[in-house]
């Protein structure tokens, strides 16, 4: 029911079929419309996606590891459910360290939660990089918690070495942002 004719942008909206819907009418008056959420959409010359896609993000932050030498080991934690994308970033680094949801005796379900043992054995002195693959906020919350306890700054009288440890993800979603996580394991692990 709106004139659209002179409007500089549009934003939304929201849902998929309604940015279809929008952007189908928008582009007989050549109106740039910009899906603030979406990552699959129909693209037509009027249509701008502000987030890349999932396959974007991925390659992009295997990039941004691989280029880092200063990184003395990676290791890829994940669930089940996404053991696959674990397997894909030992393809990529293929020195890196598995390791999975510990998993019930009985069921062999997942568990969602890993030991402080379970990383403590993996982690090397200097720079550690960690893959974090889940969708599950509670063992995301679990294993930011253990790696966040894990981080050891150099003892010279000890002769311990510093243990840095940065948290990345290839698909930063929702388990990430809840409640269960503290933001500031995610600050002190320098979170990408």
């Amino acid at each position: 029911d709106n004139d659209f004719e002179n409007i500089d942008a549009v934003i939304g909206p929201l849902t998929p079929k309604n940015f279809e819907n929008a952007a189908s009418e928008l582009r007989k008056y050549n109106v740039p419309i910009i899906s603030p959420i979406g990552t699959n959409l129909q693209l037509h010359s009027n249509v701008f996606q502000s987030r890349p896609s999932d396959d974007l993000l991925k390659s992009k932050i295997i990039s941004f590891v691989r280029a880092d030498t200063l990184v003395s080991n990676i290791i890829a934690i994940s669930d089940t459910k996404n053991r696959e994308v674990a397997n894909s970033i030992k393809r990529e680094f293929n020195h890196a360290a598995l390791i999975e949801s510990r998993k019930d005796k009985e069921t062999g379900k997942d568990e969602y939660y890993v030991s402080v043992d379970d990383i403590k054995n993996v982690l090397k002195p200097g720079k550690n990089i960690v893959f974090l693959e889940t969708e599950n906020g509670g063992f995301a919350s679990n294993v930011t918690s253990v790696l966040a306890s894990l981080i050891q700054k150099e003892n010279k009288e000890e002769k311990e070495a510093a243990i840095d440890i940065v948290l990345v993800t290839t698909n930063n979603n929702a388990a990430f942002e809840g409640d269960n996580v503290s933001n500031e394991h995610l600050s002190k692990l320098q979170f990408h």
